[in-house]
């Protein structure tokens, strides 16, 4: 385990050979990773072995010499998935507006992963190397002229790229001088209700 050793004493001179298995979800030792030292005149080899699934150092132990082998272990990544969050406008038969505006987008996740960002219609934002697992995708309040639609919990699966799209749909007041009328026929007479 880690900072552990163990020592082997009173050995005589000669080949001796010093491996680690490999290990699921820790990196394969490369000669990088192993590093033996010596007091005298012992030399020293690495060697990997794909078949046997190990690797370490083919050690020429020198008559009275003291060696120390360390081997340096990683961890592996965890293996991760990908967002892409979109950007969609509906102007809902109105005018479009000039310049296009931009909305605010919030995506939260595990171990508090956290992010906004600004898309306006038709872009698009790619979230890479993320941990596996449940993400929120929600928009700051764009006022009251936006229905917004989309929001919620999107699942990042590991390798693979979800993908959640933000809609607004405007929908502004009418303007403030524009009247609505309904008529009404009753026989002969016709009611015209302004409001």
């Amino acid at each position: 385990s880690h900072s552990e050793s163990e020592t082997f004493s009173e050995l005589s001179a000669g080949v001796y050979a010093v491996a680690e298995n490999y290990k699921d979800g820790w990196e394969n030792p490369t000669a990088s990773d192993v590093a033996c030292v010596s007091e005298g005149a012992s030399t020293f080899e690495f060697v990997a072995d794909a078949d046997n699934q190990r690797a370490g150092m083919i050690i020429n132990l020198a008559a009275g010499d003291d060696v120390t082998c360390t081997f340096n272990n990683t961890q592996e990544a965890p293996p991760t998935g990908n967002l892409t969050v979109s950007k969609a406008v509906d102007w809902n038969g109105n005018d479009p507006i000039v310049p296009a505006p931009s909305f605010e987008i919030c995506v939260t996740g595990p171990e508090s992963f956290s992010t906004c960002f600004n898309l306006s219609d038709g872009q698009s934002n790619p979230l890479t190397d993320l941990l596996p697992g449940t993400y929120n995708v929600s928009e700051t309040d764009p006022g009251s002229d936006w229905i917004v639609s989309g929001e919620g919990n999107v699942a990042v699966v590991a390798n693979e790229t979800a993908t959640a799209t933000i809609t607004n749909t405007y929908n502004p007041p009418p303007p403030a001088d524009q009247v609505a009328a309904s008529a009404v026929c009753d026989g002969d007479d016709l009611l015209i209700t302004w409001s």
